[in-house]
């Protein structure tokens, strides 16, 4: 067993060290990193003279569990998916690997590519204690909580893996499970709107605990009992995907011809708009679930916020989570929209037809805004409602901006969606994460250091409409390009 082990491992390790994604992710963070530093003075004058190493490590906490939970849904969650859609676990188990030694050789170098990640950042840490704010002990425990947080994840992502049937469903179960169990973590941003009468969130939600972690005179002992519980509960999540993989493979699989599914009678006019509908976005069941989605949420927020705030607030939040949310769920199936076409080789086949690649991609993408309907006219519909009931929009400039600033905020987004669409084609799921470094930093320059906060409101709003102008621009480019790259593929396929 432990032959097969390391044989299984070095061989993964070796595959990933020439993959460029690990090395790309842990760049990634150092550069963002290094980019706080840079802009260090552009922060308030009053947290440079205090802490400034305890601003910096609240920054690097941030960013490390951000990179974290990307490596959980894009890392460990498909560690077993990978070797059975490419059909080799069964050979892995012919040549005598057992399933804790398929388990273990696929999982090791993933989580130690994740404690590479940690280490980036030891540096950085040294910086900050000589910057000051910061003790060591608040070190060792942001440290300790890390691993465990690493941990847990890893266990929380190899289990979907192992117990779902596709990459799709395993990134998607483990986005619900990542996003539950940070709930409180997010929910803490809104001025302490989860009081639901459970004393302690930080001993059970973990990226709360480093909020706690870096408040100034923290002295807690680094261990303590939930470090221990929730570490002895991703064992045992650990071991559950252990039993379930072993019992995986000792069922036979049935193909996929002989599975029995319902088909759709109606065929649009527009196939290929009906496709992405019904397959990728889900069809009538998609559209029901996203719409409660959005007034379940608008619902929480009008009992939780109601007591303290009034109904703007309720609107506004609404309008601000729900935008979270469909940018998740638009990340996940923009990825999609193309590779799989790509993946298939069908995309020569759709090139046949009449229509033109830029014609064609339109059509995806129109059925990919239909999918989304609900989650791009519900977050719209309670940012217009805002102007109307809350108290701090007063006047017809600031609703201006609003409404300006949130569409040129939605062609960004949709901006950022083609050019992870365009990655989509040359990286795969790696384009998630590079995407979302490029844009984040990006939006991140431009947001912090570029916008004239300064000038007046007037001034601000024709900013607004000359980037949301640029943005619209780009993106024609961008559908340009992308029907450029659809036509090279379309050649490499035939």
């Amino acid at each position: 067993m432990l032959n097969a082990l390391w044989q299984l491992t070095r061989v993964t390790l070796r595959t990933d060290a020439r993959s460029l994604n690990p090395h790309l992710t842990r760049v990634g963070l150092a550069s963002l990193l290094l980019l706080v530093i840079a802009f260090m003075r552009s922060w308030p004058r009053g947290a440079l003279v205090t802490a400034p190493g305890l601003d910096l490590f609240r920054a690097q906490l941030a960013m490390t569990h951000l990179f974290l939970t990307a490596n959980t849904l894009f890392g460990f969650s498909l560690i077993i998916q990978e070797e059975r859609e490419a059909g080799t676990l069964e050979l892995l188990r012919l040549a005598g690997f057992n399933s804790l030694s398929v388990l273990l050789g696929k999982l090791m170098p993933r989580f130690i590519d994740s404690l590479l990640l940690l280490s980036v950042q030891i540096p950085f840490t040294l910086l900050e204690v000589t910057l000051g704010g910061i003790t060591m002990n608040q070190v060792i425990a942001a440290y300790v909580v890390l691993f465990t947080y690493l941990w847990l994840m890893a266990m929380i992502g190899v289990w979907f893996s192992v117990w779902c049937t596709g990459q799709r469903s395993a990134v998607t179960w483990t986005a619900l499970a990542v996003a539950a169990y940070n709930f409180p973590y997010l929910g803490s941003w809104m001025g302490g709107l989860l009081a639901l009468g459970l004393p302690n969130w930080d001993q059970i939600c973990l990226p709360l605990r480093l909020v706690t972690i870096t408040e100034p005179g923290f002295i807690e002992s680094p261990w303590n009992y939930s470090i221990l519980t929730l570490f002895l509960v991703g064992l045992f999540i650990g071991l559950a995907s252990w039993w379930q993989l072993q019992w995986s493979l000792s069922v036979p699989t049935v193909a996929a011809s002989q599975s029995k599914k319902r088909q759709s009678q109606r065929v649009w006019r527009r196939p290929l708009i009906w496709k992405e509908v019904r397959f990728l976005m889900g069809g009538w069941k998609g559209l029901v679930i996203r719409t409660f989605i959005y007034v379940a949420l608008f619902t929480w927020m009008a009992l939780t916020m109601l007591t303290a705030w009034h109904w703007g607030f309720v609107f506004a939040w609404s309008s601000l989570l729900g935008g979270g949310i469909s940018l998740i769920d638009g990340t996940w199936t923009a990825s999609r929209l193309f590779r799989d076409e790509k993946e298939n080789q069908t995309w020569s086949v759709l090139a046949l037809t009449p229509k033109s690649s830029f014609e064609l991609s339109l059509e995806k993408w129109t059925g990919w805004l239909i999918g989304h309907a609900p989650s791009l006219l519900l977050p719209y519909f309670f940012l217009f409602v805002c102007p109307f009931i809350h108290e701090s929009i007063d006047d017809l400039g600031k609703t201006t901006e609003l409404y300006i600033g949130s569409i040129a905020t939605g062609l960004a987004i949709i901006a950022s969606l083609h050019l992870l669409a365009i990655n989509s084609l040359a990286w795969g799921w790696k384009a998630i994460p590079l995407t979302f470094t490029i844009c984040c930093l990006g939006g991140y320059v431009f947001v912090a250091h570029m916008f004239p906060w300064g000038y007046q409101i007037g001034e601000r709003n024709i900013v607004h409409a000359a980037v949301a102008f640029f943005l619209l621009i780009l993106i024609v480019a961008m559908q340009a390009r992308l029907a450029h790259l659809l036509d090279k593929h379309a050649g490499a396929d035939s």
